[in-house]
C-alpha cells in the first residue's frame, strides 16, 4: 500500500516538508485452519477484533462476516462475553447476539460458503468495556476461533 500525507495549517499553506510519502504492508484478514469430515479447511475472518468505537449512550450493531473454504464445517452458535470495563445499568454484559443476520452462522457450511454474526454493544456510559466473541466449530483443535471486542 502507498499513499501520501499532506499537512496544512490553519490558513490552508501546505507546511514545508509536505507531502510526505507512505508506504506499508496492508495485514492480511485472520484465517483459522480446521480439519473436517471432508478435509482441511480455512475459515477467514473479515477482522481481527470488533470494535465499536466511542459515542454517545445507546445501542450499536457490529458484524463479522466469515468464509469458508476447503472442506465444509459446522458451527455450534456463537457466544459473547464481558471481559471488562463494568456493568451496564442491570446488565453485567454489555454484549449481546442479534441484529440482522440474513446468514446466521450456525449449522453446517459448505467450502464457499459465507456466514454473520452481529453483536449489540450496548453502551450505557463511558468507560471502555472489552469482550469476547467465541465462535464453536467442529473439526478443528483450534475451536472456537476467539476474536476480542472494545467500546466505550
Amino acid at each position: 500500500l502507498t499513499g501520501t500525507l499532506t499537512i496544512s495549517g490553519n490558513n490552508g499553506a501546505v507546511i514545508t516538508g509536505s507531502p510526505v510519502s507512505l508506504s506499508g504492508t496492508a495485514l492480511a484478514p485472520p484465517t483459522v485452519r480446521f480439519t473436517g469430515e471432508s478435509g482441511t479447511g480455512t475459515l477467514t475472518l473479515s477482522t481481527q477484533t470488533l470494535d465499536f468505537g466511542n459515542g454517545v449512550n445507546g445501542t450499536v450493531i457490529n458484524t463479522l462476516t466469515i468464509t469458508v473454504s476447503g472442506a465444509s464445517v459446522t458451527f455450534a452458535p456463537p457466544t459473547v462475553a464481558n471481559t471488562g470495563g463494568g456493568i451496564v445499568g442491570n446488565n453485567p454484559n454489555p454484549y449481546s447476539l442479534g441484529g440482522p443476520t440474513a446468514t446466521p452462522c450456525t449449522g453446517t457450511k459448505a467450502s464457499g460458503a459465507t456466514c454473520t454474526i452481529s453483536v449489540n454493544f450496548n453502551r450505557g456510559n463511558n468507560n471502555t468495556k472489552t469482550g469476547t466473541l467465541s465462535i464453536p466449530y467442529s473439526g478443528g483443535s483450534g475451536s472456537p476461533a476467539v476474536l476480542n471486542m472494545t467500546g466505550s
